[in-house]
Formats: C-alpha cells, sequence, structure tokens
C-alpha cells in the first residue's frame, strides 16, 4: 500500500508521484519485481 497526498487518481489514468518514504520505496520495488500492482 502506498499512501498519497495531494492526488486524484483515476482508473486507467497515468499520473507521476513522489515517493520519498523509505518503507514506500521498498513497497514500490516489490511491486516493481513481483506482478506491478499497487495500491494506492
Amino acid at each position: 500500500m502506498m499512501p498519497i497526498r495531494d492526488v486524484v487518481v483515476f482508473p486507467f489514468f497515468m499520473t507521476p508521484f513522489v515517493v520519498g518514504r523509505e518503507s514506500s520505496i521498498r513497497a514500490l520495488e516489490e511491486a516493481l519485481a513481483g506482478d506491478k500492482k499497487i495500491f494506492l
């Protein structure tokens, strides 16, 4: 799970977001190594 602030994400919509916390970076790296799915 990745917490985000001040961003609205719609289905099938691509948008950049900043990942800064160490735990969020690890979660993103694990998702990219696996099925590439994350919860926002």
